[in-house]
């Protein structure tokens, strides 16, 4: 009897514990590789069409207003944001024929496991304090809106390759971004 009573507790304040979310390094490291290798340097037939779509920085940045544990919840739920949005901007459009395909279908595999990999860290907004869900929800903003003129970006250059170009050149960026400014979220 005494053996199940130890068993139930054991599990009951394990199961209790709270579940990190961490973004695994190496494979945000290897998507940001993919992207650059599987086009290149940015061509320079489109240089003329290029445009400039700034990575909202901003959101990422901890203003010292949460306390670590409610920023790492929310700079993580962020990340997830970006990668589900990168996989939504792939979905199911016509890529660059010009691309590296060995690349591009890894690109594409390495950003969708990451987004599932982080996808039950975004149930966790309804355990963050209203501050930290408000903190959230305005920075999502910007990284959606970040996203929406990257799709706009293609819409009005009608998914051309140079248009295309531009979207990868930016990404490259943002995932540059976040393994430089998240080493105390990665895990290799």
């Amino acid at each position: 009897m005494s053996l199940w009573v130890c068993v139930i507790l054991c599990v009951s304040h394990t199961t209790s514990l709270p579940i990190t979310c961490q973004l695994n390094g190496n494979l945000v490291k290897r998507s940001h590789e993919l992207l650059r290798s599987m086009g290149g340097p940015f061509p320079r037939k489109c240089i003329k069409d290029n445009v400039m779509v700034p990575f909202p920085a901003v959101a990422f940045r901890s203003d010292g207003t949460d306390a670590v544990r409610t920023s790492q919840k929310v700079l993580t739920m962020l990340i997830n944001e970006t990668f589900s949005s990168i996989t939504s901007l792939f979905g199911d459009r016509d890529l660059p024929a010009e691309w590296e395909p060995k690349a591009l279908e890894d690109f594409q595999s390495e950003v969708y496991r990451l987004s599932d990999d982080l996808g039950h860290c975004a149930e966790r907004l309804q355990g963050l304090r209203d501050e930290a869900k408000s903190h959230f929800l305005e920075r999502a903003k910007l990284v959606e809106t970040y996203f929406d003129k990257l799709d706009t970006t293609l819409q009005e250059k009608n998914y051309s390759f140079c248009a295309w170009e531009i979207v990868r050149k930016e990404l490259e960026r943002t995932l540059r971004f976040i393994v430089e400014h998240s080493a105390d979220f990665l895990w290799p």
